[in-house]
């Protein structure tokens, strides 16, 4: 589950005629991604990298020039493409915290240690981050508030909740 790279952003097109990209972000903390210089890109499985000359905000949106791209051609190549950064280049976790990407695919159980599912997805559109688990009878969605964990342990792979609060939480989609 652990990872030496994660994916931050998507380039989705390029910007005018100069090779600047507009880029997607996937991270809350936009002033650490504009900081990071080297990028990665992912080919045969390996992780490739670019270096990033610049990022500038337009029109609400993100811009990157990257190193050695200046024309719109160029740019067009790099369409679609996921932009990962190192582990070591992201930004540091506070104590109780962790990324996003260590904890997909995680096994979920109650507090005896019954398999409730696994960890599909963190959907990070909502006010708090709402917890997506693939089980046995299709999908259940809950809130990530404090309350509903007992413990996380990322090293062995499993994620204790309190099934309780869970019940009075938690929606299920078949």
């Amino acid at each position: 589950m652990r990872t030496d790279y994660f994916l931050i952003a998507e380039i989705l097109r390029p910007h005018g005629i100069k090779g600047e990209v507009k880029i997607k972000s996937h991270s809350e903390d936009l002033d650490n991604l504009m900081q990071v210089k080297t990028l990665y890109i992912k080919e045969n499985n390996a992780y490739c990298p670019i270096e990033a000359e610049g990022f500038r905000l337009h029109s609400g949106e993100v811009l990157l020039q990257i190193k050695n791209v200046y024309d719109r051609n160029t740019a067009e190549r790099y369409r679609n493409t996921e932009l990962y950064i190192a582990r070591t280049d992201a930004s540091p976790l506070e104590e109780g915290e962790f990324y996003i990407s260590d904890i997909l695919g995680i096994r979920i159980v109650d507090r005896e240690g019954n398999e409730l599912g696994v960890l599909k997805d963190v959907l990070t559109s909502y006010a708090t981050y709402v917890y997506q688990v693939r089980c046995k009878n299709g999908t259940f969605l809950f809130p990530a508030i404090d309350k509903v964990f007992v413990n996380v342990d990322i090293d062995k792979g499993v994620m204790v909740l309190d099934e309780q609060v869970l019940s009075e939480i938690a929606t299920y989609e078949d």
